[in-house]
């Protein structure tokens, strides 16, 4: 194994990018059938997956490599607000760029770690006691934003490599464009990074690494960091000087911009949200606008099923129950009440237990759906906390047997040409990456950044 240093990146780059570890790499995770702007699906990419890999090994390592241009997508969150531009690549390069991603991460631990919602969550929870004071901020376009001199600055420090360094700065420049262009009409962005990418969050994360050292060193408050979103505890007999000197940093060091609408300075026991949870002392619940997103969610469960003709109930009651319980797939956790499972306030949950008798009342489904096969929020919770190594109410996609998937999808009315490991292989897989992709957009946009 190689000793990592900013000194031996090259190195490291030559091991990652060899033939062997690239193609590992590929058939040990799951990549999107999506395609980009070259419109090569999984399918055929998988076909010609040995061309790929000498190709992406020869070009990375003689700096040849060229990443396409980025495939646009964009988000809307509502009416009143631009749609956000997310830059889908294509499977070569999202391959090139998950690997890139762990050479980044590599280099940069534990300095830079992907902290998850929930243990932030919990750190508020447990020093939230010790200040009566809160600060709240916004970066304004934070991805946008970003200026690429003083981001390599920072990855400079660690990373000495030109190779590595050319290869992070063509992901970052390539352009986001509506269909294919010709080179000479691509242009270069020359700010930000874009959206969307395997490599985008480490970098944004990086970007900041120094302010995050220099305000978590600080005895007088406790400071917390997720992208954008920045919450202060403190006293309130200096919050005001802490909010100078942190706005202050964001635009004197980093070139950024606060959005002084999200900019928030009060007492502690005035509600507020972080993270789509909200804080109130120390009752710690989910915000109102999370809470009717979850609603909306339930809701339009039952619309699609009624538009279908109350077709396929067997399907649609797992649909139901996978959004109640969540699931996990990939030793990854995915779902609502995994999303909130630091909540204090459990009546949220029999609140949701009582959207969802409500919502079988108004649709007229009492005698349709068997009502003892409907799984609810609150014991969700209880085998989450106290049983999840062990439970079986909360599926577990990795411990499914080739004889579990097979018997899943007949009873959901599946039909194959062969009932074979392939196929049934295959189904399956559509249907969980299918099902995992509607949970995660279920708790996209919780935060306050969206």
């Amino acid at each position: 194994m190689i000793k990592i240093n900013a000194d031996n990146t090259l190195d490291i780059l030559k091991q990652k990018f060899s033939e062997d570890n690239i193609k590992q790499f590929y058939l040990e995770h799951n990549f999107s059938s999506a395609p980009g702007i070259d419109r090569i699906n999984k399918r055929i990419f998988d076909r010609k997956l040995t061309q790929y890999v000498k190709s992406i090994h020869k070009k990375v390592l003689n700096e040849t490599y060229k990443f396409s241009p980025y495939k646009e997508s964009l988000i809307l969150k509502n009416r009143e607000q631009l749609p956000r531009v997310i830059s889908i690549p294509t499977i070569r390069d999202k391959l090139t760029l998950r690997i890139l991603r762990t050479l980044i991460q590599d280099v940069f631990s534990p300095e830079v770690q992907h902290r998850m919602i929930q243990p932030i969550v919990e750190e508020i929870k447990q020093c939230i006691s010790q200040y009566n004071y809160v600060i709240k901020l916004d970066i304004k376009d934070y991805y946008p934003s970003i200026n690429h001199k003083i981001l390599f600055a920072q990855i400079n420090k660690k990373i000495k490599s030109r190779k590595v360094l050319k290869l992070i700065r063509g992901a970052i420049t390539t352009p986001t464009v509506l269909d294919k262009c010709k080179s000479k009409e691509c242009k270069k962005n020359k700010r930000g990074i874009p959206q969307g990418l395997p490599i985008s969050n480490i970098l944004s994360s990086i970007y900041l690494i120094q302010m995050d050292k220099k305000f978590s060193q600080l005895n007088n408050l406790k400071y917390f960091r997720f992208v954008d979103d920045i919450l202060i505890l403190c006293r309130a007999d200096n919050y005001q000087q802490i909010k100078e000197d942190i706005l202050n940093e964001i635009k004197s060091n980093y070139s950024l911009k606060v959005n002084a609408k999200k900019t928030e300075a009060h007492e502690i026991t005035k509600e507020f949200s972080y993270l789509g949870y909200s804080f109130k002392g120390p009752i710690v619940s989910v915000r109102e606008k999370s809470k009717r997103k979850l609603e909306n969610s339930l809701e339009n469960l039952f619309i699609d099923y009624k538009n279908s003709g109350f077709k396929r109930t067997s399907f649609f009651l797992w649909k139901l129950n996978l959004r109640i319980t969540g699931c996990i797939s990939d030793n990854k956790k995915y779902g609502w009440v995994f999303f909130f499972s630091q909540i204090t306030q459990l009546s949220i949950l029999f609140h949701f237990d009582w959207i969802i008798k409500k919502l079988i009342k108004r649709f007229e489904l009492e005698t349709k759906l068997d009502g003892k096969k409907i799984k609810r929020f609150v014991r969700t919770y209880h085998e989450m906390i106290n049983n999840l190594n062990e439970t079986g109410y909360i599926p577990n996609f990795d411990n499914f047997l080739l004889v579990d998937k097979e018997k899943f999808l007949k009873e959901m009315e599946v039909e194959l040409p062969e009932w074979n490991e392939v196929n049934i292989t295959h189904a399956f897989k559509c249907i969980v990456f299918s099902s995992v992709r509607e949970l995660e957009r279920d708790i996209q946009n919780l935060r306050d950044r969206y």
